[in-house]
């Protein structure tokens, strides 16, 4: 059947990442069931591009999830997130097995994750490294493969206190797509 692939990213559309809006779009053309999971979607954000614009195709493929920064108690009132989670029960239990996350924090992340749980993707793709740090236990947790991208400032200048800081995202990602030589 057709690929599922879950773009992660913080924002979506932000004006000053159109090559995230291409890639959206590109995948799209080429017949990849392209989604994209963010923690905001602005209005104000669409309406930069303009209504003639062809981003306005992909509005019906992005899912807001909660902020990872939210208190477990905050997460517990998104009831929108945690709804979908009836149409995909079996994922959820799977989701929320041991995986040797405390489970306080697994059911933070169920609820994060919600919309990735829902769209069961073939891939789940970060589109900024930063953002897969803590994330990889998505492979199993989805049976997804994971993928990050790795463009300057989430290794210039993201967690170089901690020579560990990526370890996990090197040692379980699927695939890892950088910019240039440089950073590799």
């Amino acid at each position: 059947g057709q690929m599922k692939v879950a773009l992660i990213v913080p924002v979506f559309p932000q004006v000053s990442e159109t090559f995230i809006v291409n890639k959206a779009l590109g995948l799209l053309d080429r017949g990849v069931d392209v989604h994209v999971v963010c923690s905001a979607s602005p209005q104000a954000n669409w309406a930069t591009y303009g209504e003639e614009h062809r981003v306005h195709q992909l509005r019906a493929r992005v899912h807001v999830s909660p902020s990872t920064s939210l208190r477990p108690s905050v997460l517990a009132s998104s009831l929108r997130s945690v709804a979908c989670l009836a149409t995909a029960r079996g994922e959820a239990w799977r989701y929320l097995r041991n995986d040797g996350a405390p489970k306080g924090r697994r059911v933070r992340d169920l609820v994060i994750d919600a919309p990735l749980l829902a769209l069961a993707p073939d891939v789940v793709h970060f589109e900024f490294g930063a953002l897969a740090s803590d994330r990889m236990a998505l492979r199993e947790r989805l049976g997804s493969a994971v993928t990050v991208s790795f463009r300057g400032y989430d290794l210039n200048y993201v967690g170089l206190d901690d020579p560990d800081h990526y370890r996990e995202v090197w040692d379980r990602a699927d695939g890892i797509h950088v910019l240039g030589e440089d950073l590799w």
